[in-house]
């Protein structure tokens, strides 16, 4: 399970199991509803708490019923420990809607659920023996935020690689590709793109309710971009051309 090919086909497979086989219109494609896949899917419970004073812990998801020791913030006790049933993503409370800015705030909320959702659907691919295993390590002691939000290592790339695969299917990127850069590859000069690869990826990241970095990163993987030095890119606005 390792693999990235079979990262993809557990992604396909899990898709066409929630909601049938994917679309052969582009114009039928719609952004993975995130609160959906994870509570009627996967039968998963979402609560809400300040989970961090920095902010980078945004999330987690819990396999056994457990107690999590939240940091110290404003409004807490230093100790607090709170008991987080089985199936459950604990959400940030930054991610609470409403949002002041809907666009960036909805596509980080929902690629965040959609990563805890993919730690789930991995745990529940191992054998009844690491499943065991992995609940004993987190049952009858209280655990901190930080050993239950894996932030490295293979469980990570696991869950960041099929996180893109759910939100983001080659099917979909192929076609979306086709309609909006004509099938021709996206063109990187460092962080900038020239004015109709731009207009692609927004109108991408609409379709698929995802920010542009993460659309970026999955069309490199996809091989549907490729990169040049930045010192090769030219405004085609400061370019006068002769009459």
């Amino acid at each position: 399970m390792s693999s990235y090919i079979n990262i993809e086909a557990l992604a396909l497979n899990t898709l066409h199991g929630y909601a049938g086989p994917l679309t052969d219109d582009p114009a039928d494609i719609r952004p993975l509803d995130a609160e959906k896949f994870a509570k009627s899917f996967l039968r998963l419970r979402f609560a809400y708490g300040h989970l961090s004073k920095t902010g980078d812990i945004l999330a987690l998801t819990t396999f056994t019923d457990t107690d999590v020791a939240l940091e110290w913030a404003e409004g807490y006790p230093r100790k607090e420990i709170v008991r987080v049933p089985k199936d459950t993503i604990l959400l940030d409370d930054r991610l609470r809607q409403p949002f002041r800015w809907p666009g960036w705030e909805l596509a980080r909320w929902r690629y965040t659920v959609i990563h805890e959702c993919a730690h789930q659907i991995l745990f529940r691919m191992e054998p009844s023996e690491r499943r065991q295993a992995m609940r004993r390590q987190f049952a009858n002691r209280a655990c901190t935020l930080r050993e239950l939000s894996s932030a490295e290592g293979l469980e990570e790339w696991r869950a960041n690689r099929l996180t893109s695969a759910l939100l983001m299917p080659p099917k979909y990127m192929d076609l979306l590709m086709r309609r909006y850069a004509r099938g021709q590859k996206l063109i990187a000069y460092g962080n900038r793109f020239n004015l109709p690869d731009s207009l692609a990826l927004t109108h991408i990241c609409g379709r698929l309710g995802v920010s542009r970095t993460t659309v970026v990163i999955r069309l490199r993987q996809l091989g549907h971009l490729v990169d040049r030095p930045s010192y090769m890119y030219t405004d085609p606005a400061e370019v006068s051309c002769d009459a």
